[in-house]
């Protein structure tokens, strides 16, 4: 699992900075049903590479959010949901 100084960094990263052949595609991301939240997230921190800057076909895309839960704290609840990680995107 990324601590908390690997995610600030991975979230200061520029979209700017990186080419769509550097970035994984969300859409390849598989994450097991059956495993725990924890090791869902690692998982999907594994796949994923950074959080904060994927891309989903030729597109781009870095998220940010706000609030009082952590990032990790608010993909936890997200798998705890029951969320599945495979998408309907084109």
């Amino acid at each position: 699992m990324l601590n908390s100084i690997e995610l600030m960094n991975l979230k200061s990263v520029a979209i700017a900075d990186y080419s769509k052949d550097n970035l994984v595609d969300l859409r390849n991301v598989k994450i097991d049903s059956g495993k725990s939240v924890p090791e869902k997230m690692n998982e999907y921190f594994e796949q994923i590479k950074n959080p904060y800057l994927f891309k989903v076909g030729d597109m781009r895309v870095k998220i940010s959010f706000n609030g009082e839960r952590s990032f990790s704290e608010a993909l936890g609840a997200v798998i705890s949901n029951g969320a599945n990680f495979q998408t309907n995107l084109g």
